[in-house]
């Protein structure tokens, strides 16, 4: 028995979890995480019969453990393998109508 092998699939990447559509012939929507994806994109589409990723994270959070993912995501950019999100900014926006202008 390996040091890990113990632990369940989602304590040891986070797991996988489809989000049901309201309409199934909409296709299918998975939800993970980049330790679910970051060592194998090839095999996270092939296990789950996908035809995308659509990866939220920035580069520098995948590029110091992932470094190859972050290759396949640059190379397969604009495909339908290797979608990158909207950059997230972490700020509130300032058109906002709960931001403060004072």
């Amino acid at each position: 028995m390996t040091q890990m092998s113990w632990l369940s699939e989602r304590s040891r990447n986070g797991g996988i979890d489809e989000v049901p559509l309201p309409d199934p012939t909409w296709g299918r929507l998975w939800l993970c995480g980049k330790h679910f994806v970051g060592p194998d994109p090839h095999g996270a589409l092939a296990r789950t019969a996908a035809k995308a990723i659509v990866c939220l994270n920035e580069g520098y959070e995948l590029r110091g453990r992932y470094p190859d993912y972050v290759e396949w995501l640059v190379a397969n950019g604009g495909t339908r393998c290797g979608i990158r999100g909207p950059t997230c900014t972490h700020r509130p926006s300032t058109s906002s109508p709960n931001s403060s202008t004072h």
